[in-house]
């Protein structure tokens, strides 16, 4: 898992110890959340709620900010590379889940 975390850029932004799952005496922080590294979004003050639910899983709350100073930059699509955008996706994506 942390292999296929790292190699697609990703970042898991879980803090704290309360456990996710909680189910016959057995509890631990098996559910994660995961974001683009570049992504404009910034995670904030996720916290796990210990109030009573219908499942042996934990709500998970979170607040998401967009981060204005990477979203305003606008690529200009027409001076954009196609053939090596989609070569660099095809590596990207070889061999994953997505395939």
């Amino acid at each position: 898992m942390e292999d296929y975390i790292f190699s697609h850029s990703l970042v898991v932004g879980n803090v704290g110890q309360v456990p996710t799952f909680n189910a016959r005496g057995v509890q631990t922080c098996i559910d994660i959340t995961l974001l683009l590294n570049l992504s404009p979004l910034l995670l904030e003050n996720l916290k796990v709620s210990c109030e009573a639910t219908f499942s042996d899983h934990r709500q998970v709350h979170l607040n998401l900010t967009l981060m204005t100073d990477r979203a305003s930059v606008v690529p200009d699509l027409k001076k954009a590379n196609w053939n090596k955008f989609r070569e660099a996706l095809d590596k990207l994506f070889s061999g994953t889940l997505f395939t």
